[in-house]
């Protein structure tokens, strides 16, 4: 007789984010949607990120410490190993979820067939007095097979707007793990080459940046899209508009860090 578990796995990846860690936790808790289970993967902190996630008593947290720093994608993998639930869903631990998130994204995605893999939601960018909407409601194609526009870098899903199918895990492999940065990117160009995204055009996750945030480190972006280029090369060098663009990202974000370290950009 099969032992029932949650329908969702929800990961929280975590690293020194002690002032933030329990804002991204309620926003899961206070979800309208309850069959879920929450793994935190406290990726070697210094901080009392330990002592923070031990003082939100409820069952379906569960607290996973790494013995040293091995970066988000191992994190992630360490908490898709150890999820129970049929879905994925990721949520990065300075950011949250509007409480609809889960039920939203539950309801869509049992109403897929085999061949959709991922559900994503829109999001809110903040960044200091501004918010954003992501993805741009300009972009034509947001869902069904989106690999083309992954592969010209027209946007990227937010790795806590998505809701994977964990059957995608186990036929596709995880994050990888040589990657810094932009891990989601990868991820998701290997998925929609063989499944189909839907997409919630809702804005239900609340992304804040910080200084930081990896997303601001240069150096780190432009080798994890050299990265990315050389592990897609083959689809990269068949789509030249793709490979231009990658191109023109990598050396925009090197000119822009030699041009900070000369202190003439900030």
């Amino acid at each position: 007789m099969m032992q029932k578990g949650p329908v969702v796995s929800v990961i929280i990846p975590t690293y020194n984010r002690a002032l933030t860690i329990g804002r991204a936790i309620m926003s899961v808790l206070n979800q309208t949607y309850h069959d879920f289970e929450i793994i935190v993967i406290d990726d070697a902190s210094t901080d009392n990120t330990k002592e923070k996630v031990n003082s939100l008593s409820d069952i379906r947290i569960k607290y996973i410490s790494h013995s040293e720093n091995k970066g988000a994608a191992a994190a992630r993998n360490t908490g898709i190993k150890n999820a129970k639930g049929k879905y994925i869903a990721f949520l990065d631990s300075d950011d949250e979820w509007l409480p609809q998130k889960l039920k939203e994204q539950v309801n869509t995605i049992m109403g897929t067939t085999e061949k959709v893999g991922v559900v994503y939601t829109g999001t809110y960018r903040m960044i200091k007095d501004k918010i954003y909407y992501i993805p741009n409601p300009k972009i034509d194609k947001k869902e069904g097979d989106i690999y083309r526009n992954l592969l010209l870098g027209k946007y990227l899903i937010p790795t806590p707007s998505a809701m994977v199918k964990k059957s995608v895990f186990e036929k596709l492999g995880v994050f990888d793990e040589t990657l810094l940065a932009l891990e989601e990117l990868d991820l998701w160009l290997r998925i929609s080459k063989q499944f189909h995204f839907e997409y919630i055009s809702v804005p239900l996750v609340i992304s804040h940046y910080t200084e930081k945030s990896i997303s601001t480190n240069r150096v780190l972006i432009s080798n994890a899209l050299f990265l990315i280029m050389k592990k897609h090369s083959r689809d990269f060098f068949r789509n030249k508009a793709a490979l231009i663009n990658i191109l023109y990202r990598i050396i925009e974000l090197r000119v822009g860090n030699l041009l900070h370290k000369m202190g003439l950009k900030d």
